[in-house]
C-alpha cells in the first residue's frame, strides 16, 4: 500500500527555486521514536486520540520547521512577479560590470518589501493541520 503524501512549498537555498517537500516521512520517523506529548500535569502522555495527535503534529512542526530559517521564504503580492514590475525593477538596478571583473554585479535599491510576508513550513502545517492529522491518524491507529 502506497503511503500518502502531504507536500508543502519550500525554497531550495542552493538553487533559489521553489520545490515541493513532503513532510509526512519526517513525522513518521519522529513518531517511531517519540509518540508522546508532554503534559505539565502528567508528564509524558502517549498519543491515543485525534486531538492529542493534532497537538503532537503542531509541536513537532514548531520544533523542527519553525525554528529553521531554511524552511522560510518571502511571499509577495502578484504585482511583484508581474512582467511590468520586472521591467520597472531594471530602472532601480545599478550594474557595474567592471567591478572586480564580475559581469553581473547588481545592487537592488528602493525595493519596497513592506507588503511581503514571511511563510514557513510550520505556517503551512498550521493551515492544513486537520488534513495532516487525518492522514496520520489513519496510518497510526487504523
Amino acid at each position: 500500500m502506497k503511503k500518502k503524501e502531504f507536500k508543502v512549498l519550500v525554497m531550495n537555498p542552493n538553487t533559489h527555486m521553489f520545490e515541493a517537500y513532503d513532510i509526512l516521512p519526517f513525522l513518521r520517523i519522529i513518531w517511531e521514536d517519540w509518540p508522546y506529548n508532554v503534559s505539565f500535569e502528567c508528564g509524558y502522555v502517549k498519543v491515543k486520540t485525534k486531538e492529542s495527535l493534532k497537538i503532537w503534529v503542531q509541536n513537532k512542526s514548531l520544533c523542527h520547521f519553525w525554528t529553521n530559517k531554511e524552511f522560510e521564504f518571502l511571499m509577495a503580492p502578484s504585482e511583484f512577479g508581474s512582467y511590468k514590475w520586472r521591467v520597472d525593477l531594471k530602472a532601480l538596478v545599478k550594474t557595474d560590470p567592471d567591478k572586480k571583473k564580475c559581469s553581473e554585479d547588481t545592487i537592488l535599491t528602493k525595493v519596497d518589501t513592506k507588503e511581503m510576508i514571511q511563510v514557513s513550513v510550520h505556517d503551512q502545517v498550521k493551515m492544513n493541520i486537520d488534513i495532516i492529522t487525518d492522514i496520520l491518524y489513519d496510518e497510526f491507529f487504523c
